[in-house]
């Protein structure tokens, strides 16, 4: 998972994004209270931008293959050479360790050949099959039942906009039926900020509101869906 700068400028202008009616509530609990990080706009667009890219990782298991194949290589070539280190006489070859190397050959072969089954345990029910059973399984089922787009506009900001500006995210539309207000601007200002796009393509505004639609009404793709 990617670190997630958040810069300072970047939260400004997402905060002014939603427009003057709307503004931050007070990241303090009273006015010489702690700050509450759970309030701080800065802390949450982290928080959620990160699961956003878990929500990427977790739908495609990509890397582990290529870990797996890479993996397979090391542990075909390494017993190859285990074997014919295996097969010499080593009289005349111990003063150059190569008999240690034969004997490290054959204790860390195991040790990649358990890698790749972990490896093949988490492609096949998810990274936390281990947890309980087979609740990675179900979460990995459970994140793809939407795109992480989805997941972002839907729910994790929808979150952050009712907990940093103290208003519950709705849909306006102007007079002429074109999507705007505060919840779309804000949005449409973190996608442009961390340039979460759909491929090369900015992501539009009736895809935020479908996203937020679906996530009220409980709606989803279907179970495990990778599309």
């Amino acid at each position: 998972m990617p670190w997630i700068n958040i810069p300072t400028e970047a939260v400004d202008r997402i905060a002014t994004s939603v427009g003057p009616r709307v503004t931050l509530v007070q990241a303090n609990q009273d006015a010489t209270g702690p700050p509450d990080p759970n309030k701080d706009l800065n802390y949450r667009l982290h928080q959620s931008l990160r699961w956003y890219y878990l929500a990427r990782e977790r739908r495609s298991d990509t890397d582990k293959k290529s870990q797996v194949r890479h993996l397979g290589a090391i542990l075909k070539a390494g017993s190859k050479l285990r074997d014919l280190l295996k097969s010499q006489s080593w009289d005349w070859l111990k003063e150059f360790e190569f008999e240690a190397l034969a004997f490290e050959l054959e204790h860390s072969l195991p040790k990649a050949r358990s890698l790749i089954r972990e490896l093949e345990m988490k492609i096949e029910l998810g990274d936390d099959y281990a947890t309980d059973g087979f609740e990675g399984k179900d979460l990995r089922d459970r994140i793809r039942m939407r795109s992480p787009f989805e997941w972002l506009a839907g729910t994790y900001l929808a979150e952050d906009y009712r907990v940093c500006f103290g208003r519950e995210p709705t849909l306006q539309r102007d007079t002429d039926g074109e999507l705007n207000g505060p919840y779309i601007r804000f949005v449409e200002q973190v996608l442009v900020e961390f340039d979460v796009k759909n491929g090369s393509r900015r992501f539009g505004r009736e895809a935020i509101a479908k996203a937020l639609t679906d996530a009220r009404k409980g709606r989803y793709r279907g179970k495990g869906t990778s599309a």
